[in-house]
Protein backbone atom coordinates (compact mmCIF):
# COMPACT_ATOMS: atom_id res chain seq x y z
CA UNK A 1 0.00 0.00 0.00
CA UNK A 2 2.96 2.27 0.03
CA UNK A 3 2.60 4.39 -3.33
CA UNK A 4 -1.51 4.17 -2.52
CA UNK A 5 -0.77 6.45 0.43
CA UNK A 6 1.45 8.85 -0.53
CA UNK A 7 0.50 12.23 -1.45
CA UNK A 8 1.04 14.36 -4.49
CA UNK A 9 4.08 16.42 -4.11
CA UNK A 10 7.04 17.85 -5.85
CA UNK A 11 10.31 18.11 -4.77
CA UNK A 12 14.09 18.93 -5.65
CA UNK A 13 16.42 15.59 -6.32
CA UNK A 14 20.20 16.66 -6.85
CA UNK A 15 22.04 13.88 -8.62
CA UNK A 16 26.36 13.91 -8.38
CA UNK A 17 27.68 11.46 -11.09
CA UNK A 18 30.98 10.53 -11.25
CA UNK A 19 33.01 8.58 -13.24
CA UNK A 20 36.29 6.27 -12.70
CA UNK A 21 38.03 5.72 -15.90
CA UNK A 22 40.72 3.70 -14.76
CA UNK A 23 38.25 0.94 -13.92
CA UNK A 24 39.40 0.02 -10.89
CA UNK A 25 36.60 1.44 -8.53
CA UNK A 26 39.53 3.31 -6.57
CA UNK A 27 39.54 6.30 -8.82
CA UNK A 28 36.63 8.53 -8.86
CA UNK A 29 36.08 11.89 -9.91
CA UNK A 30 32.77 14.35 -10.05
CA UNK A 31 31.84 14.53 -13.80
CA UNK A 32 28.79 16.49 -13.37
CA UNK A 33 25.55 17.24 -10.97
CA UNK A 34 22.30 17.51 -12.25
CA UNK A 35 19.45 18.92 -10.19
CA UNK A 36 15.73 17.28 -11.23
CA UNK A 37 12.37 18.25 -10.25
CA UNK A 38 10.57 15.18 -9.29
CA UNK A 39 6.97 15.09 -8.97
CA UNK A 40 4.60 12.50 -7.82
CA UNK A 41 1.25 13.35 -9.39
CA UNK A 42 -1.72 10.19 -9.27
CA UNK A 43 0.93 7.20 -8.24
CA UNK A 44 3.32 8.22 -11.08
CA UNK A 45 6.54 9.40 -11.01
CA UNK A 46 7.90 12.46 -13.35
CA UNK A 47 11.14 14.13 -13.82
CA UNK A 48 12.63 17.25 -15.38
CA UNK A 49 16.49 18.42 -15.22
CA UNK A 50 15.97 22.17 -14.15
CA UNK A 51 19.82 22.58 -13.68
CA UNK A 52 23.23 21.00 -15.17
CA UNK A 53 26.04 21.83 -13.39
CA UNK A 54 24.27 24.55 -11.55
CA UNK A 55 23.41 25.79 -14.88
CA UNK A 56 19.44 26.45 -15.90
CA UNK A 57 18.46 24.16 -19.18
CA UNK A 58 15.29 24.01 -20.56
CA UNK A 59 13.30 20.95 -21.70
CA UNK A 60 15.75 18.10 -21.08
CA UNK A 61 14.76 14.66 -19.72
CA UNK A 62 17.08 12.74 -18.16
CA UNK A 63 17.12 10.44 -21.15
CA UNK A 64 18.76 13.47 -22.98
CA UNK A 65 21.68 13.90 -20.59
CA UNK A 66 23.62 10.77 -21.31
CA UNK A 67 25.75 9.01 -18.81
CA UNK A 68 24.26 6.67 -15.66
CA UNK A 69 20.57 7.61 -14.80
CA UNK A 70 17.93 6.26 -12.71
CA UNK A 71 14.56 6.91 -12.26
CA UNK A 72 11.69 4.75 -10.27
CA UNK A 73 13.42 5.85 -6.49
CA UNK A 74 10.38 7.37 -5.32
CA UNK A 75 7.88 4.66 -5.57
CA UNK A 76 7.88 2.77 -8.96
CA UNK A 77 11.21 0.50 -7.31
CA UNK A 78 9.01 -0.73 -4.61
CA UNK A 79 6.15 -1.21 -6.55
CA UNK A 80 7.42 -3.32 -8.87
CA UNK A 81 9.29 -5.78 -6.47
CA UNK A 82 6.24 -6.11 -4.15
CA UNK A 83 3.36 -5.84 -6.94
CA UNK A 84 1.76 -9.45 -7.64
CA UNK A 85 2.98 -9.64 -11.33
CA UNK A 86 6.66 -9.46 -10.47
CA UNK A 87 6.30 -13.47 -8.94
CA UNK A 88 9.01 -12.27 -6.90
CA UNK A 89 10.15 -15.08 -4.58
CA UNK A 90 10.82 -13.35 -0.77
CA UNK A 91 12.37 -15.56 2.03
CA UNK A 92 14.27 -14.54 5.49
CA UNK A 93 17.77 -13.65 5.24
CA UNK A 94 18.49 -12.33 8.31
CA UNK A 95 18.52 -10.12 11.25
CA UNK A 96 20.01 -6.58 10.63
CA UNK A 97 20.58 -3.08 11.77
CA UNK A 98 19.50 0.26 10.27
CA UNK A 99 20.48 4.04 11.01
CA UNK A 100 20.51 2.03 14.81
CA UNK A 101 17.11 0.70 14.61
CA UNK A 102 16.79 -3.17 14.43
CA UNK A 103 15.52 -4.67 10.98
CA UNK A 104 14.06 -7.78 9.40
CA UNK A 105 15.87 -8.37 6.45
CA UNK A 106 14.71 -9.74 3.67
CA UNK A 107 16.00 -11.11 0.03
CA UNK A 108 13.94 -11.20 -3.18
CA UNK A 109 14.55 -12.32 -6.78
CA UNK A 110 12.85 -11.65 -9.97
CA UNK A 111 12.93 -13.37 -13.14
CA UNK A 112 13.53 -12.16 -16.33
CA UNK A 113 10.56 -12.54 -17.64
CA UNK A 114 8.37 -10.82 -14.79
CA UNK A 115 11.18 -8.20 -14.74
CA UNK A 116 10.54 -4.63 -15.51
CA UNK A 117 14.11 -3.55 -15.06
CA UNK A 118 15.65 -1.45 -17.08
CA UNK A 119 19.61 -1.23 -18.69
CA UNK A 120 19.79 0.85 -21.13
CA UNK A 121 23.61 1.85 -22.70
CA UNK A 122 24.03 4.77 -25.32
CA UNK A 123 20.77 5.53 -25.36
CA UNK A 124 20.80 2.70 -28.31
CA UNK A 125 20.67 -0.79 -26.51
CA UNK A 126 18.70 -1.94 -23.98
CA UNK A 127 18.28 -5.19 -21.85
CA UNK A 128 15.44 -6.39 -19.26
CA UNK A 129 17.64 -8.60 -16.61
CA UNK A 130 16.43 -10.46 -13.71
CA UNK A 131 17.66 -8.53 -10.51
CA UNK A 132 17.90 -9.22 -7.22
CA UNK A 133 18.10 -8.01 -3.90
CA UNK A 134 17.40 -7.64 -0.06
CA UNK A 135 15.07 -5.07 1.76
CA UNK A 136 14.87 -3.68 5.44
CA UNK A 137 12.15 -3.57 7.33
CA UNK A 138 11.80 -1.37 10.58
CA UNK A 139 10.90 -3.93 13.21
CA UNK A 140 8.47 -1.36 15.08
CA UNK A 141 6.94 0.42 11.59
CA UNK A 142 6.49 -2.44 9.80
CA UNK A 143 7.71 -0.09 6.68
CA UNK A 144 10.43 -0.81 3.96
CA UNK A 145 13.48 0.77 5.19
CA UNK A 146 16.30 0.08 2.51
CA UNK A 147 16.26 -1.79 -1.27
CA UNK A 148 19.10 -3.01 -2.47
CA UNK A 149 19.55 -4.98 -5.85
CA UNK A 150 21.11 -5.99 -8.95
CA UNK A 151 20.97 -7.17 -11.96
CA UNK A 152 21.97 -10.64 -12.67
CA UNK A 153 22.64 -13.16 -16.09
CA UNK A 154 23.70 -10.18 -18.25
CA UNK A 155 24.62 -10.63 -22.08
CA UNK A 156 28.41 -10.64 -21.92
CA UNK A 157 27.80 -8.70 -25.21
CA UNK A 158 26.03 -6.19 -23.31
CA UNK A 159 28.31 -2.62 -22.30
CA UNK A 160 26.98 -2.59 -19.02
CA UNK A 161 28.51 -5.45 -17.21
CA UNK A 162 27.41 -4.61 -13.24
CA UNK A 163 25.06 -2.43 -11.85
CA UNK A 164 24.55 -1.84 -8.11
CA UNK A 165 21.52 0.24 -6.42
CA UNK A 166 20.74 0.93 -2.82
CA UNK A 167 18.11 2.90 -1.63
CA UNK A 168 17.71 4.13 2.02
CA UNK A 169 13.86 5.75 3.11
CA UNK A 170 13.53 7.66 6.12
CA UNK A 171 9.89 10.20 7.26
CA UNK A 172 9.79 13.65 5.69
CA UNK A 173 7.15 16.13 6.73
CA UNK A 174 4.87 17.03 3.84
CA UNK A 175 2.27 19.76 5.17
CA UNK A 176 1.72 18.15 8.92
CA UNK A 177 2.09 14.89 8.22
CA UNK A 178 5.31 12.49 7.87
CA UNK A 179 5.71 10.23 5.04
CA UNK A 180 8.15 8.02 4.14
CA UNK A 181 9.92 9.00 1.31
CA UNK A 182 13.67 8.64 -0.15
CA UNK A 183 16.43 9.63 1.44
CA UNK A 184 18.88 8.64 -0.56
CA UNK A 185 20.32 6.35 -3.62
CA UNK A 186 23.61 4.81 -4.68
CA UNK A 187 23.56 3.60 -8.11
Amino acid sequence: NYTTQLPNYICIRVDRRSVDSTGSGNNWRLQDTVTTKVSYFEQKEDYKVVLVNNQPVENKTLEHLGGTISEGEFASMMREIFQPESEARFEWARWGKLRGKLCYVFSFDIDQPHSHYRIVADRTQEIVPAYRGEFFVDVETKMVMRIKHEPYDIPSSFPIQHVETILDYDYTKIGTQEFLLPMRALV
